[in-house]
């Protein structure tokens, strides 16, 4: 079945997709967050110690000195301004 839509009608269509979709990636970048600042990884030192530790989520560091480099959740994390240690 074919739908035929005036134009206002698909730019109402257009309009509710990118609020929703908004709305997805922002629930997804808290949820990323949290994991970031609160989920500990498994980090081994130069001697070979294994220790846990948080990583902390960028967007939630008051110095802008946060990396993605050891983030748990970086592949799913929707954010377009990650930074990566050199």
């Amino acid at each position: 079945m074919q739908y035929i839509l005036t134009a206002d009608e698909y730019r109402e269509l257009q309009t509710t997709a990118l609020i929703a979709k908004a709305k997805v990636v922002g629930v997804v970048q808290d949820l990323c967050t949290r994991v970031a600042d609160n989920e500990p990884i498994i980090l081994r030192d130069a001697d070979g110690t294994i220790h846990e530790q948080t990583v902390g989520c960028m967007l939630s560091c008051e110095d802008d000195e946060g990396v993605c480099d050891n983030c748990p959740v970086q592949n799913v994390c929707p954010c377009d301004h990650k930074t990566y240690s050199k």
